[in-house]
């Protein structure tokens, strides 16, 4: 007996693609593994099912898949189990192109998918303009202000924004389409840089401008002026805005990218994003301060705004698609689907567990990236030259890193690959706070930035491939405030570690409080270790 994919989810072979996603979330909800504890067939019946989907949803693939149906190539099932079958439902085979090696078609399996493409040239193209704005922003706050403290303290501010909106922005995504989501955030983040760039350009946001500089010059409060404290305030105005849409958009990016690629490639999808988007972050800032020395400061605000309106057109050409969200908490209000969502988090103990080892990075060890330039010039007594290597070591080694994972495919046990690459990954840094040479600090963190990468890559996949998927943004939201909200609070305790035991000591403190903890989830949910 064979069964096809069309069979698997009941539905036609002329369904479209409304019928299909109806039937699907039907089905998978029906044949959850939380709805059915007992049924030691569950989780592989939801896979077949999201096989199924993956391939039916996506007009490209279905078409290939129907061509390979009437070639006689028909999906099978198991032979049933305490009475149950279950449905093993192949993915219909890429069509062949002779001349290209299978490596490499491994590698970059998901730029097959048009969609997806779309959205990575987005993406890339959005952080290597963010990496503009980033250095840009941060010369310009010292240039105007004078002042370390108002640099830090507008980190810290858009630390607060991702920290109380990331979980909001993956309720929105759980309940409003993502590629509308997706247009609108980009064009709101588009029109916001363009107005920075003429702020910026037109020489506005210098001190000695403006009607209220004018107004306030020659008296008293001339100080304010001179302080750059008149213009301070635009700067976090724009970092609220910008923030806030970041924190918004990121849970409705990261979902997006399993609605384009679909469950059979979201681990490709997501490794490439990862690999190819860390080229942004080894080549942007140092492109962007020759930017800035050779044609000025405003040029990085311009080049961020260029970079938004790409990603927007090539957002707005990511065809529509039918949703597979889940709409049955629409009557809920935003505080009540938020707690749902976190009570799920709390119960399923796999995605409990990959939070918290996701956790442990950003909050005690990512932080000694703001740190490197006191390594650079107390540890290893060199310059500028020296933070410059040292801060596009990690990007370097994580190129090849999430390509490695690419390359892949859909292995097996994921989790103890995500353990082993995070331990690594704080070892690598141990070593770097005992280092007092410059190549040997720099290998190693190329090889923190290889294997910090793999963590990250495949910690989210786990994710995306397990999570319930009406709850998929909202675990997604969490998964961003953990990443980026807690980090600026760790650099603050990892700072006064620094202070008062020097670079070296204090980080590696923080690092083995992380390889001690990171034992205790290993060891404490089992989950993870067997997912």
């Amino acid at each position: 007996m064979a069964e096809t994919y069309y069979e698997v989810l009941h539905v036609a072979p002329d369904a479209d693609a409304d019928a299909i996603a109806k039937a699907y979330l039907r089905l998978r909800e029906q044949h959850h593994p939380a709805n059915n504890p007992s049924d030691p067939l569950a989780i592989e019946i939801v896979r077949y099912l999201d096989s199924a989907f993956a391939v039916l949803i996506e007009p490209e693939r279905r078409e290939a898949y129907d061509v390979a149906l009437r070639n006689g190539h028909a999906a099978t099932i198991a032979p049933p189990v305490n009475g149950q079958a279950a449905v093993v439902a192949p993915a219909a085979p890429a069509p062949r192109r002779g001349g290209a090696l299978p490596y490499l078609k491994r590698t970059f399996a998901a730029l097959a998918i048009r969609d997806y493409r779309l959205l990575l040239a987005g993406n890339i193209i959005t952080q290597f303009g963010t990496w503009f704005q980033n250095i840009g922003m941060n010369w310009l706050v010292f240039i105007v202000t004078g002042n370390a403290l108002t640099m830090g303290t507008l980190a810290a501010w858009r630390g607060i924004i991702t920290l109380i909106l990331a979980p909001f922005g993956g309720v929105w995504a759980d309940r409003v389409d993502r590629r509308a989501l997706m247009v609108a955030f980009t064009l709101v983040s588009a029109l916001e840089a363009t107005t920075l760039a003429v702020l910026v350009y037109t020489g506005w946001i210098v001190p000695g401008t403006g009607a209220l500089d004018r107004l306030l010059a020659g008296t008293f409060f001339s100080f304010l002026v001179t302080a750059g404290l008149t213009k301070a305030w635009v700067f976090f105005f724009f970092a609220f805005i910008d923030g806030m849409v970041d924190s918004l958009a990121q849970p409705t990016r990261q979902a997006f990218v399993y609605d384009v690629s679909g469950r059979e490639q979201v681990s490709n999808a997501i490794a490439l994003n990862a690999g190819l988007g860390n080229f942004a972050r080894a080549t942007g800032p140092n492109v962007a301060a020759a930017v800035i020395g050779f044609f000025g400061v405003h040029w990085a605000f311009i080049v961020r705004a260029v970079s938004i309106w790409g990603a927007f057109n090539f957002t707005i050409r990511i065809r529509p698609r039918p949703s597979n969200q889940n709409r049955g908490e629409q009557g809920s209000t935003a505080w009540g689907a938020l707690i749902e969502g976190f009570r799920y988090v709390v119960h399923d103990r796999l995605i409990a567990g990959l939070l918290l080892a996701e956790v442990l990075l950003p909050f005690l060890v990512y932080p000694y990236l703001q740190f490197l330039p006191v390594f650079a010039r107390e540890v290893l007594h060199g310059d500028a030259r020296f933070y410059g290597a040292l801060a596009s070591g990690f990007a370097i080694g994580a190129i090849p890193g999430g390509l490695i994972v690419a390359s892949l495919g859909n292995f097996r046990r994921k989790g103890l690959v995500m353990l082993a690459a995070a331990a690594a990954y704080m070892v690598a840094i141990l070593a770097f706070t005992r280092s007092t040479v410059f190549p040997l600090s720099w290998g190693l963190l190329i090889v923190a930035g290889l294997v910090g990468v793999v963590t990250q890559t495949v910690g989210q996949t786990l994710i995306q491939l397990n999570v319930r998927t009406d709850v998929r943004a909202r675990t997604l939201g969490f998964y961003t405030m953990c990443r980026s909200a807690l980090q600026p609070l760790g650099t603050l305790s990892m700072g006064a570690a620094i202070a008062a035991m020097g670079p070296q000591n204090g980080v590696a403190v923080f690092v083995v409080i992380a390889l001690v903890a990171l034992g205790v989830v290993t060891l404490a949910v089992p989950q993870v270790r067997r997912a």
